[in-house]
């Protein structure tokens, strides 16, 4: 046989013996082998949401006076401020303030306010602050009259779930300092 039918030859048993092999390694194209699946990883369920009262309580709050309440959140979360008092002629304000604040500095706007309501209809009240972080507060009670008060007020700090979202923190009115300004200093009845 001459030389170059052998060669031919030999380049076309090449050729059928590389497609055959190309075919026999693509999935799909008859072989009998199916993919291993890639698994899905569960997913990772959201902590419970656990609800937590952190202060809670009742007093009396004069006319013209600012109550102030400090309570503690040892986790971030949400923070849910309730107050409700007897009289709905009496004109009702309530503040929600990160750390420390005096009454002088309330006054003068120096403190950092999260929330606040300075509603003249609603009642009750009801504060929310979500993503708050966890610290030191004061819940301020203002009883902008006509008459005395009995208050009830409630803290409820909410963690888990989707509660960590940032809120921004709210700036006190105009009408708010006009109307803190005429607050007796002592925190007496006039």
């Amino acid at each position: 046989m001459d030389r170059r039918k052998l060669w031919y030859r030999w380049l076309a048993r090449f050729r059928i013996v590389s497609v055959a092999a190309a075919v026999s390694v693509l999935p799909g194209c008859g072989s009998s082998t199916t993919p291993t699946p890639i698994p899905t990883p569960a997913p990772t369920p959201p902590p419970p949401i656990v609800e937590t009262i952190v202060s809670s309580g009742s007093g009396t709050v004069p006319n013209r006076v600012l109550a102030f309440i400090p309570f503690t959140t040892s986790a971030a979360g949400r923070i849910d401020v309730t107050v409700d008092w007897t009289f709905a002629t009496n004109d009702v304000h309530v503040y929600l303030v990160r750390g420390d604040c005096t009454f002088e500095q309330f006054v003068a706007r120096q403190c950092t306010i999260v929330t606040f309501s300075e509603s003249t209809i609603a009642k009750p009240e009801r504060l929310t602050a979500p993503g708050a972080s966890a610290g030191n507060y004061l819940l301020l009670i203002g009883n902008a009259g006509p008459a005395d008060e009995s208050v009830a007020f409630q803290v409820v700090l909410t963690t888990g779930g989707a509660t960590s979202a940032l809120s921004p923190s709210a700036v006190l009115s105009g009408r708010g300092q006009e109307y803190w300004g005429s607050i007796d200093l002592n925190r007496k009845a006039p």
